[in-house]
């Protein structure tokens, strides 16, 4: 089984006799099993239909279980209905997680989902989508074998990864499907049939994928069945939680170019101070702050007004009182605001994260040159204040 939900080698009594009778309402694990095996033994289908009996919606589709127009076209298929607040229900949207109920899930004997239907349906599509089904029902081991054979058409390709996605999460899916993407030319990968999945795997930074998307975008644009934006927002959430989870900023600033940096997005620059803002929070990272401030900073051209943009952040980090990579950053960030414009509290904090770093020496200097263009004698005091404190570590 693809996704192996229970194991057990057991029959109810008298099932082949129940399963004529339409639908079966179950609850259990064993239940469900029973029914798998029986399907295994006389090489039917299973047809689940999975509802909520506290919604209206559920207590329409159980009564639609029960009609005749439909159960007569439905012979082929062991049919099962649970509701999803029992245990096989709870345990089944494990496994098959759905967006809305009830849905339909059409399996063959060997529990490969082969379609399903979410939301509330009606006969005439139950009957198409059960015979499409049949039709389909060794297709799925057929095309197993062409694939280890490297056989495969592109539309035997398509029809596999359809299956393959129902029944495997995103990682496994995500693995065929890139595979998939390598084989293709350019021109192929452009085509409405690939933009589907070319969307929803071709986001790893790790691939070229996120690349020639980008330098094709306006090609992309006019393929209807690309959505450059879902694409762009997925891709941004995959890497940047690949980024944080393994503390990467190497892969932060892929993340950063080409994918922010060659998108679309109006505001880059803004989005660009966000993500490294969020990756530092996330990881503490805290040195990646200097870089950040700096290329947000970069269009400002006020120097007066970028400078104190950095000696605010530069303050922010000396305020935490944490190590000494957030004094260093600290220190860069406000040597850098007076490289930008010279001003007394700027001299100041930098003199005051030297010291912090026992650079007394250097932070010996930097107060001197503060206290000589100091303004008022407050700031002389707070000067002298400062010198005090080096002199005594430089005695010590």
């Amino acid at each position: 089984m693809t996704k192996p939900l229970f194991l057990v080698f057991f029959l109810f009594l008298n099932l082949s006799q129940a399963q004529d009778l339409g639908f079966q309402k179950i609850k259990t694990f064993e239940e469900y099993l029973a029914i798998l095996e029986n399907s295994q033994r006389n090489d039917k289908m299973v047809l689940i239909s999975l509802v909520d009996n506290n919604l209206e919606a559920g207590k329409m589709t159980s009564q639609l279980n029960n009609s005749d127009s439909l159960l007569s076209n439905l012979k082929h298929f062991n049919k099962i209905e649970f509701d999803v607040k029992s245990a096989i229900g709870a345990q089944w949207i494990q496994t098959f997680p759905v967006d809305s109920l009830p849905t339909y899930f059409f399996l063959t004997k060997d529990e490969i989902l082969l379609y399903e239907i979410q939301g509330f349906s009606n006969p005439k599509k139950i009957k198409s989508i059960a015979l499409e089904a049949r039709t389909k029902k060794i297709l799925y081991s057929t095309l197993n074998a062409k694939y280890a054979k490297g056989s495969l058409s592109l539309n035997e390709w398509l029809e596999l990864i359809r299956i393959h996605r129902l029944n495997f999460n995103f990682s496994q899916s995500m693995r065929l499907c890139i595979e998939f993407l390598n084989d293709l030319e350019n021109k192929e990968l452009l085509s409405p049939k690939v933009a589907p999945i070319l969307q929803t795997f071709g986001i790893s930074l790790e691939t070229k994928f996120p690349k020639f998307i980008l330098e094709n975008n306006q090609k992309l644009a006019t393929n209807q069945k690309f959505d450059y934006q879902k694409w762009f927002d997925h891709a941004y959430s995959y890497n940047l939680d690949r980024a944080i989870f393994n503390s990467d900023s190497i892969y932060l600033e892929k993340v950063i170019n080409p994918l922010i940096s060659k998108s679309k997005d109006e505001d880059k620059i803004s989005l660009i101070y966000s993500t490294r803002q969020l990756y530092i929070e996330k990881t503490g990272q805290v040195e990646l702050s200097y870089r950040a401030v700096l290329d947000w900073t970069e269009d400002m051209n006020d120097s007066v007004v970028r400078s104190r943009y950095l000696f605010d952040e530069a303050f922010k980090l000396a305020d935490l009182n944490a190590d000494s990579t957030t004094y260093k950053t600290a220190q860069r960030l406000a040597k850098s605001a007076s490289s930008f414009h010279e001003d007394f509290r700027y001299l100041m904090l930098e003199s005051y994260c030297e010291y912090k770093l026992k650079s007394f020496t250097n932070a010996k200097l930097l107060a001197t040159k503060a206290k000589g263009i100091s303004q008022s004698r407050k700031d002389e005091e707070k000067a002298d204040s400062l010198l005090r404190m080096i002199e005594i570590k430089l005695r010590s």
